[in-house]
């Protein structure tokens, strides 16, 4: 770990020396996904210089900052609106930006504040036979992350273990904290059905029990058009939508 916490300082060195550098930022992205440090629990919202929609209702790529993903579940996993924040230049630091989870363990995992998320014996690696990294699963959440950009080659399961434990524990407490801060919109997406009854109560739970979070839970209905799409309040601070 100490050969990361060494890598990490490099590379915001050289952050700090091109800030404007799209190359090293996006080194310097990949290195705090990689290995974050407690530093970057704090995200500055405000830095992207929009509070809200623009005055002519026009959506910029900045506004995306505000925004953060829950994972997905479904044929399409849950890394289609990390992709969404990407095309738009936004690299938001995230546990579950790049997860596969389900609703249902999703509400459990927010209502336990991830207590236990990265520990044996609920958390495994898995070796990516796609990939050159190594893969993780949770069982005590359900969360899947198919990738942890730690090669599976040249570093051994364990050493990934302490890496990817580490990694998870601070990304849990940073979004607790984004959540409670009421800063954010948090997404949330299930491909190609509907949420059931039993997961439309669940996520009633949530938005009461983080009334100061915005939730966006989008699900899909099979044979609508592109452009057809409901909006629902389902509570003051949760949007359901449907397309």
């Amino acid at each position: 770990l100490q050969n990361y916490v060494g890598y990490r300082r490099r590379i915001d060195r050289m952050l700090l020396s091109f800030p404007d550098d799209l190359i090293v930022r996006r080194i310097a992205h990949d290195a705090q996904e990689l290995f974050p440090l407690t530093a970057d629990l704090t995200e500055a919202v405000e830095s992207a210089g929009v509070t809200g929609v623009l005055a002519d209702g026009q959506f910029s790529d900045a506004h995306f900052i505000h925004f953060e993903g829950l994972g997905g579940s479904g044929d399409r996993i849950g890394c289609e609106f990390g992709f969404v924040q990407r095309a738009h230049g936004v690299e938001p630091l995230g546990l579950l930006r790049w997860a596969a989870v389900a609703p249902s363990r999703l509400v459990t995992a927010l209502e336990q504040r991830f207590g236990g998320l990265g520990e044996r014996p609920g958390m495994s690696l898995f070796r990516n036979e796609t990939a050159p990294d190594w893969g993780v699963t949770d069982l005590l959440y359900g969360i899947r992350m198919a990738h942890t950009h730690i090669p599976k080659d040249t570093v051994d399961e364990e050493a990934a273990f302490k890496l990817v434990s580490s990694r998870l524990r601070i990304l849990s407490r940073k979004l607790l904290s984004n959540i409670e801060s009421g800063k954010k919109i948090f997404v949330h997406r299930i491909a190609r059905r509907l949420f059931s009854p039993d997961e439309m109560s669940s996520l009633l739970r949530i938005a009461s029990l983080y009334p100061k979070a915005k939730f966006l839970w989008i699900q899909e209905e099979t044979g609508r058009g592109i452009d057809d799409i409901d909006f629902v309040a389902m509570t003051p601070n949760s949007l359901l939508v449907t397309r």
